[in-house]
C-alpha cells in the first residue's frame, strides 16, 4: 500500500489518524489496479496535517518518470467536525466540489468520490 503521512504537526489525534488510515487503505485497496499492473498505473493516498488527498500515478510512455495526478481532497475542519470536499481542476487548484461539499465523516467523502456525480474525480 503507498501512503504517505507528512509532518509532524499532525491534526489529527492518534485514534483519528488510525481509522483514518484503516479507511482510507480499506478503500484505496479496493480500487488499486491489478499487481501487474501497479508499475504503469497505482493509486494512493497521503495525511498532510488535516488533509487527505487521493492521487494517481501513472508511467510516462517511452520514459522513466512517472505522472502524478491529483484526484481528490478533504480538509477536516475540526471547530465545524465537517470534512470538505475538493478536486483539482485544470488550473491545477484545489475547488470545492459542488455536488457536495462537505461531509461529517471520512467514510462520506469517500462515498462521494467513489459516486463521482459530475466525473470530476475519475473522469
Amino acid at each position: 500500500m503507498k501512503t504517505l503521512t507528512k509532518g509532524t504537526n499532525m491534526s489529527f489525534s492518534d485514534f483519528e489518524l488510525i481509522e483514518i488510515k484503516d479507511k482510507m487503505d480499506q478503500y484505496i485497496n479496493k480500487i488499486r489496479p491489478e499487481e501487474k499492473m501497479r508499475p504503469e498505473l497505482d493509486i494512493f493516498y497521503k495525511i498532510d496535517k488535516q488533509s487527505v488527498e487521493i492521487y494517481e500515478i501513472r508511467q510516462l510512455p517511452g520514459h522513466k518518470r512517472q505522472s502524478m495526478s491529483q484526484i481528490a481532497k478533504a480538509t477536516y475542519i475540526r471547530t465545524g467536525k465537517l470534512w470538505y470536499i475538493f478536486w483539482m481542476r485544470a488550473d491545477e487548484k484545489w475547488h470545492k466540489y459542488e455536488p457536495v461539499k462537505e461531509v461529517k465523516s471520512i467514510d462520506e467523502f469517500i462515498k462521494v468520490v467513489e459516486e463521482d456525480i459530475y466525473g470530476c474525480f475519475w473522469g
